[in-house]
């Protein structure tokens, strides 16, 4: 994810501007200023949520300190895989704990209880990514971090003869709404239930979900790809089974994957695994799908880019420019010239046209080929409309010209000027306090 927010200053302005532009231009320059100052957004890659923490000690403060070296074991885990392929597992790094606790930057307590003697918690970590991905680069690995635009869970669940969406019982759908949706490469949002979700999706349509109720129901949530949620509740000798099919619908397609979890009972343990392993099929199809897998280019790599932005007054050039603040892995835009109708801009990005266009398209940018290297416009200005998704064939990869043959010094990580975030969020503390750029 992009360390920094704010634009620098253009390197070049066309000297022939005409006066209305002197406005425009007057404008822009207040919006790069006030982005000087902006906080930036960490890699929600690097964030891992929800980890159950248990342990035994002489006392309480000694069971709560193998708690969280245990749990952070846990999170640790859980990033490795989410930024590389499946393939790799076997071969992934195992650091002892004092180099995990180096690598971790802080975390929260979501919950906890402690006795004497036994500690039981859930906890939120938060990793350093430079020191993550030279972990990785060490042990000669390719990863990815892309992340995906929120999507929309539909939460479906079977449990015996009765099938349930909006109405209750659905502890399905609970699971759902108690797990952290803005951590890793998916993040997602669950639908309200009310009337308006209602009448857009019902259980039937979940069953056989046409492009028309998939677009209303996408439309009702930002314009995320709908993720159908199937569960099926069995209850048997050894114990409660819930067997999970996740089907992501996108303009290009679906993808679908499948896996199950056990537990003793079908009680609310049985949901929250169940929504873990769900999140590990949502990242799996994300990281296979087109332009968004395994290897992406390293920010030793990162490329600089010129694209041109058709506008046609200032609030149409705010909007953009909003969007494109929130693009993963681009660093160092700069505005180089502004002329009646358009803006043209540099960047650098460490990844490939393919995984630039669709970086681009997951905050609603359509990136095309064009005179310079690209153009870019918001999702529906000329492009195919949310109503057509079905499958088919994705869009062509455009292909931006770069500008300086391929070497650069800022990535993924925004380069060594990016700031690190000063300030701890309520309820955590550091474990390895700032002391130099972070991402």
């Amino acid at each position: 994810m992009r360390a920094s927010t704010f634009w620098a200053q253009p390197g070049l302005v066309t000297l022939r501007v005409v006066a209305s532009l002197l406005v425009l231009a007057g404008l822009a320059m207040a919006g790069l200023a006030s982005r000087a100052h902006a906080a930036p957004t960490f890699p929600s890659a690097f964030v891992v949520s929800d980890i159950p923490v248990s342990a035994d000690g002489k006392t309480g403060t000694a069971a709560r300190e193998a708690a969280r070296l245990g749990g952070q074991r846990q999170a640790l885990q859980v990033v490795l895989q989410r930024l590389t392929q499946q393939s790799d597992w076997s071969h992934l790094p195992s650091p002892d704990d004092k180099t995990i606790t180096n690598l971790v930057l802080d975390f929260q307590v979501q919950k906890e209880r402690m006795t004497p003697g036994h500690y039981v918690g859930t906890y939120t970590f938060r990793f350093d990514p430079r020191r993550i991905r030279t972990l990785l680069q060490k042990a000669g690995m390719n990863s990815s971090e892309l992340v995906s635009k929120p999507v929309v869970i539909v939460p479906v669940i079977t449990m015996g003869d009765s099938t349930h969406l909006w109405d209750e019982p659905n502890p399905w759908r609970d699971a759902w709404n108690a797990a952290n949706g803005h951590s890793g490469l998916v993040p997602w949002i669950v639908p309200l239930g009310d009337l308006g979700d209602v009448q857009a999706f019902d259980v039937p349509q979940a069953q056989n979900p046409t492009p028309d109720t998939l677009a209303a129901l996408s439309k009702r949530y930002d314009g995320g790809d709908p993720v159908i949620a199937m569960a099926a509740e069995t209850d048997g000798d050894q114990g409660a089974r819930l067997d999970i099919t996740i089907t992501r619908f996108t303009q290009g397609g679906k993808e679908q994957g499948k896996t199950s979890v056990n537990a003793p009972k079908a009680d609310a343990g049985l949901y929250a695994a169940g929504v873990v392993a769900a999140r590990g099929v949502l990242e799996s199809l994300w990281k296979q799908g087109p332009g968004t897998g395994i290897p992406t280019l390293s920010a030793a790599n990162a490329q600089t880019y010129q694209l041109t932005i058709p506008v046609a007054n200032i609030g149409e050039w705010a909007k953009i420019r909003e969007h494109l603040d929130h693009v993963e892995g681009v660093s160092n835009p700069q505005i180089v010239m502004m002329t009646q109708g358009q803006i043209v801009v540099t960047l650098k990005m460490a990844a490939d046209p393919q995984t630039m266009r669709v970086a681009f398209s997951q905050q609603d940018l359509v990136l095309t080929p064009g005179t310079g290297g690209g153009t870019v416009q918001l999702a529906g200005a000329g492009t195919r409309p949310l109503d057509q998704m079905q499958p088919g064939q994705a869009p062509a990869a455009p292909s931006p010209i770069p500008l300086n043959g391929g070497a650069g010094n800022a990535g993924p990580s925004g380069g060594a000027n990016a700031p690190r975030p000063t300030a701890v969020p309520q309820g955590m503390g550091y474990l390895n306090p700032p002391s130099g750029p972070q991402p």
